[in-house]
């Protein structure tokens, strides 16, 4: 990489990040996590995205790293740290990348729900430097997650003297990274410096999905997005308008996400107002622009990184998950039930690489476990798989 780029891309980051946490929290206060660190990156790209607070998961002291707001600016962002960041006998520092919705506090450590282990506990117990981010909004802009992330390695690098660092992101989190590794970036983003040496990709939609114009019920009951513009109702048509896809404030780190399948598995026929919801129109409850019309406002995000690629020398990981979400239990019915998966992303999907290693990025390990999306993060198999490819 020519050395000018990376020096004026050093000077903008210490211009645009405050290189002091604009908040600590230690002890109970940082719990689970050892130590908490909030950071503001004042560059003007950053945005406020437009969100319910419900859509970010927080725990009550990553909410007071926030300074309380539950609808945090995309210009901030927490990092963790794991016990024994500081001592564990494992070289190579490990950064924990969410997915949508949860912070990683919830997500890493909790990932179950129930206070079942995750992640960051696993890890750490096998002599890991652990950190995690979360995002202001982790369903948000994927690419000012892309910068936000390119921080947190920066400031990692910098604590343990380490040159690299191995990531592990999970779902909706291997976006921002493929962002970051790739040449794919906008002329204000931190270009990729070298500081990755692996990157695990656990239930990623490597590419994308289409699974809230597929079943747009799904969409509504695990996002509250629509696919529509207009839905008829008791009092005639209303305009939904702020509530789908198509609201890039709200919706973008989503939309970016958007890419056809139906050359793979055909839609559903018997779904409500099927074709008009996927391909667009009038439907006799709804209207919809169609996915190609969200994917193309949204960047065609998927197909650009597809084309651009990683940068050469990153190791990957890739964990697809292939048993559906059954709701009802065991004699319940599949979410997802068109095509092999793990409920939210189809398994051609996650094991989809070809675009990655173009550019002289290798795969390490490619693997298919039987569990769903949730289970990808805390299930002792996942976690035994995900070491293993980290000591490689």
């Amino acid at each position: 990489m020519p050395l000018l780029p990376v020096l004026l891309a050093s000077a903008f980051w210490t211009l645009g990040l405050q290189t002091t946490p604009i908040k600590l929290q230690t002890g109970n206060a940082a719990w689970p996590w050892a130590r908490m660190e909030t950071y503001r990156d004042a560059d003007p790209h950053f945005v406020q995205e437009s969100f319910p607070a419900e859509d970010l998961d927080l725990s009550p002291n990553d909410l007071a790293g926030f300074g309380g707001d539950t609808t945090p600016h995309s210009g901030d962002f927490l990092l963790h740290y794991g016990a024994h960041w500081d001592t564990a006998t494992k070289a190579v520092p490990v950064l924990l990348v969410p997915g949508a919705v949860r912070s990683a506090s919830v997500l890493f450590h909790d990932a179950k729900g129930d206070g079942t282990a995750g992640v960051a506990p696993y890890l750490i117990s096998k002599g890991y430097k652990v950190f995690a981010i979360t995002f202001g909004y982790n369903s948000g802009d994927n690419f000012q997650q892309a910068e936000q992330l390119a921080n947190a390695l920066r400031r990692i690098t910098e604590l343990t003297g380490q040159a690299k660092v191995d990531l592990i992101a999970a779902s909706k989190g291997g976006v921002p990274v493929r962002i970051y590794l790739s040449k794919l970036a906008a002329s204000w983003r931190t270009p990729y410096r070298g500081d990755v040496r692996r990157a695990l990709l656990i239930g990623c939609p490597n590419l994308g999905l289409d699974a809230v114009f597929r079943h747009p019920v799904y969409g509504l009951s695990v996002g509250r997005m629509l696919p529509w513009d207009y839905q008829l109702g008791v009092f005639g048509w209303t305009g939904t308008l702020s509530n789908s896809l198509y609201n890039l404030g709200r919706y973008s780190g989503h939309a970016q996400m958007l890419h056809r399948w139906d050359g793979t598995y055909p839609v559903a026929s018997f779904e409500p107002d099927w074709y008009s919801t996927y391909y667009g129109g009038w439907g006799l409850t709804s209207h919809s622009q169609g996915i190609d019309a969200a994917a193309a406002a949204a960047g065609n995000v998927i197909d650009k990184l597809e084309e651009a690629g990683l940068q050469s020398g990153i190791q990957l990981g890739v964990l697809a998950g292939s048993k559906p979400y059954r709701v009802g239990g065991s004699f319940g019915f599949s979410v997802e039930y068109q095509g092999p998966g793990d409920m939210a992303v189809f398994l051609k999907s996650a094991l989809h690489t070809s675009g990655m290693t173009q550019n002289g990025a290798s795969v390490l390990k490619k693997s298919v476990l039987y569990l769903n999306h949730g289970e990808l993060l805390f299930h002792a198999s996942s976690l035994q798989w995900m070491e293993a490819v980290l000591s490689m």
